[in-house]
Protein backbone atom coordinates (compact mmCIF):
# COMPACT_ATOMS: atom_id res chain seq x y z
CA UNK A 1 0.00 0.00 0.00
CA UNK A 2 2.70 2.60 0.86
CA UNK A 3 4.35 1.91 -2.28
CA UNK A 4 1.16 2.50 -4.26
CA UNK A 5 1.03 5.99 -2.14
CA UNK A 6 4.21 6.94 -2.97
CA UNK A 7 3.74 5.89 -6.47
CA UNK A 8 0.44 8.11 -6.65
CA UNK A 9 2.14 11.06 -5.06
CA UNK A 10 5.31 11.12 -7.97
CA UNK A 11 3.02 10.92 -10.28
CA UNK A 12 1.07 14.01 -8.93
CA UNK A 13 4.11 16.05 -8.25
CA UNK A 14 5.38 15.55 -11.72
CA UNK A 15 2.43 17.00 -13.28
CA UNK A 16 1.94 19.54 -11.14
CA UNK A 17 6.03 20.49 -12.22
CA UNK A 18 4.96 19.88 -15.71
CA UNK A 19 2.36 22.94 -15.49
CA UNK A 20 4.84 25.36 -13.62
CA UNK A 21 7.54 24.89 -16.30
CA UNK A 22 5.19 25.58 -19.33
CA UNK A 23 3.68 28.42 -17.62
CA UNK A 24 7.10 29.38 -16.83
CA UNK A 25 7.91 29.50 -20.50
CA UNK A 26 4.58 31.17 -21.51
CA UNK A 27 5.94 34.08 -19.07
CA UNK A 28 9.11 34.39 -19.94
CA UNK A 29 8.72 35.21 -23.68
CA UNK A 30 5.99 37.60 -23.86
CA UNK A 31 7.24 39.07 -27.05
CA UNK A 32 7.62 35.77 -28.67
CA UNK A 33 6.73 36.11 -32.60
CA UNK A 34 3.69 34.50 -34.21
CA UNK A 35 3.42 30.79 -35.28
CA UNK A 36 5.43 30.88 -38.31
CA UNK A 37 3.30 28.91 -40.97
CA UNK A 38 3.38 24.97 -42.10
CA UNK A 39 3.59 26.05 -45.68
CA UNK A 40 5.48 29.06 -47.27
CA UNK A 41 5.74 29.34 -51.03
CA UNK A 42 6.91 31.88 -53.48
CA UNK A 43 5.06 30.84 -56.56
CA UNK A 44 5.08 32.25 -60.16
CA UNK A 45 2.90 30.59 -63.08
CA UNK A 46 2.55 31.53 -66.32
CA UNK A 47 -1.60 32.33 -66.31
CA UNK A 48 -3.96 32.29 -69.51
CA UNK A 49 -7.37 32.14 -70.23
CA UNK A 50 -7.52 28.39 -69.04
CA UNK A 51 -6.63 27.45 -65.64
CA UNK A 52 -2.76 26.45 -64.84
CA UNK A 53 -0.92 25.33 -62.06
CA UNK A 54 0.56 27.59 -59.71
CA UNK A 55 1.43 25.65 -56.61
CA UNK A 56 1.18 21.51 -55.70
CA UNK A 57 1.30 20.26 -52.75
CA UNK A 58 0.90 16.86 -50.31
CA UNK A 59 -0.92 17.89 -47.30
CA UNK A 60 -0.81 15.89 -44.32
CA UNK A 61 -3.09 17.80 -42.79
CA UNK A 62 -5.88 20.10 -43.54
CA UNK A 63 -4.30 23.25 -45.43
CA UNK A 64 -6.18 26.77 -45.02
CA UNK A 65 -4.10 28.29 -47.89
CA UNK A 66 -4.16 32.54 -48.18
CA UNK A 67 -2.42 33.06 -51.42
CA UNK A 68 -1.39 36.82 -51.41
CA UNK A 69 -0.66 38.24 -55.05
CA UNK A 70 2.34 40.31 -56.30
CA UNK A 71 1.11 44.11 -56.42
CA UNK A 72 2.91 44.08 -60.03
CA UNK A 73 0.54 41.46 -61.10
CA UNK A 74 -1.62 42.83 -63.92
CA UNK A 75 -4.91 41.87 -63.34
CA UNK A 76 -6.88 39.68 -60.68
CA UNK A 77 -6.72 36.19 -60.33
CA UNK A 78 -9.02 33.75 -60.73
CA UNK A 79 -8.60 30.30 -58.14
CA UNK A 80 -9.56 27.10 -58.21
CA UNK A 81 -8.05 23.85 -55.86
CA UNK A 82 -7.81 20.27 -57.71
CA UNK A 83 -7.67 16.90 -55.89
CA UNK A 84 -5.67 14.24 -56.75
CA UNK A 85 -8.51 12.94 -58.82
CA UNK A 86 -8.67 15.96 -60.81
CA UNK A 87 -11.58 17.31 -58.80
CA UNK A 88 -12.73 20.62 -57.31
CA UNK A 89 -12.27 20.76 -54.03
CA UNK A 90 -14.31 23.96 -52.97
CA UNK A 91 -17.40 24.82 -55.57
CA UNK A 92 -17.04 28.95 -55.66
CA UNK A 93 -13.80 30.26 -57.27
CA UNK A 94 -11.77 33.01 -55.50
CA UNK A 95 -10.43 36.11 -57.01
CA UNK A 96 -7.02 37.82 -55.61
CA UNK A 97 -6.50 41.37 -56.61
CA UNK A 98 -2.87 42.28 -57.39
CA UNK A 99 -1.58 43.31 -53.88
CA UNK A 100 -4.06 41.95 -52.09
CA UNK A 101 -4.60 38.33 -50.33
CA UNK A 102 -7.65 35.81 -50.16
CA UNK A 103 -7.83 33.23 -47.63
CA UNK A 104 -9.45 29.93 -49.58
CA UNK A 105 -11.38 27.09 -47.71
CA UNK A 106 -9.90 24.40 -45.94
CA UNK A 107 -8.57 21.66 -47.74
CA UNK A 108 -8.87 18.66 -46.28
CA UNK A 109 -5.87 16.04 -46.47
CA UNK A 110 -8.31 13.61 -48.48
CA UNK A 111 -7.66 16.15 -51.43
CA UNK A 112 -3.65 15.10 -51.38
CA UNK A 113 -2.33 15.59 -53.62
CA UNK A 114 -4.24 18.91 -53.97
CA UNK A 115 -3.61 21.67 -57.07
CA UNK A 116 -3.70 25.24 -56.75
CA UNK A 117 -4.58 26.52 -60.35
CA UNK A 118 -5.38 30.20 -61.33
CA UNK A 119 -6.93 31.85 -65.01
CA UNK A 120 -6.69 35.73 -65.98
CA UNK A 121 -9.01 37.43 -67.97
CA UNK A 122 -8.44 37.52 -72.01
CA UNK A 123 -5.91 39.88 -72.70
CA UNK A 124 -4.34 39.54 -69.52
CA UNK A 125 -1.94 36.70 -70.16
CA UNK A 126 1.60 36.00 -68.55
CA UNK A 127 3.71 36.06 -65.70
CA UNK A 128 2.15 36.22 -62.30
CA UNK A 129 3.67 35.53 -58.74
CA UNK A 130 2.15 34.90 -55.76
CA UNK A 131 2.66 34.13 -52.07
CA UNK A 132 1.55 31.08 -50.48
CA UNK A 133 1.14 30.19 -47.09
CA UNK A 134 -1.01 27.88 -44.27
Amino acid sequence: MKKYLALVLAVIMSISMLSMTVSAAEVENPDSPEVQPRLYFDATANLGTEFNNILTDNNWLTAALTVKSDGNNKANVELRVLDHDGQEVFTEYKTVEPGKSVKLPPIGSYAAPYILQGRVPEGYEGNYAFVVFD
